[in-house]
């Protein structure tokens, strides 16, 4: 006879942005949750990813992160939290092109309480600095400005697989 029993039939999945975390606690929204203390943690950051706890503490005091999240809470409590940093703001100070026909390469910002976090970009990647919008014509013009001076205070969205969508100041 084939059991029915699923060992995970207790497990409730929520969704949202983190809107606090602490070691032994996360807010999802506007609803708390108490942290299973071995919490398994996947973030997507950027080209990158977090798989510890207090990695994802230091982003979010960081300041400058929006981090979306799955929380599975078993017994009252989060045992896996799984996402993506939604967007960030920092300082761009690293370019490079790697094909200049269909703007693509890697960029690189740093974010306060984060250190750097570097991630791809594509010709669909929307990129506007200084009221200019980048394109495949004036990309290096953008690599040069950036790998110069830097540009300050550029916000950068991402797609769940830290691909940016924008880059802009």
């Amino acid at each position: 006879e084939s059991s029915t029993y699923d060992p995970d039939a207790d497990d409730k999945e929520y969704s949202g942005t983190i809107s606090s975390i602490e070691e032994d606690e996360i807010k999802v929204g506007s609803k708390r949750y108490k942290l299973s203390s071995s919490v398994k943690v996947d973030i997507v950051v950027g080209d990158d990813d977090i798989d510890d706890i207090d990695d994802l503490v230091e982003l979010y005091e960081g300041g400058d992160a929006e981090i979306k999240v799955d929380v599975t809470v078993k017994n009252d409590e989060v045992t896996r939290i799984e996402g993506y940093v939604s967007e960030i703001e920092g300082y761009l100070d690293y370019m490079t092109v790697s094909n200049d026909r269909y703007p693509r390469g890697k960029m690189g910002v740093g974010v306060d309480g984060a250190g750097h976090i570097y991630f791809n970009f594509d010709e669909d990647t929307r990129i506007d600095i200084d009221g200019t919008e980048y394109d495949d014509i004036n990309i290096n013009s953008l690599k040069n400005l950036v790998n110069g001076d830097g540009v300050s205070d550029v916000k950068v969205k991402f797609d769940d697989d830290g691909l940016a969508t924008s880059v802009k100041d």
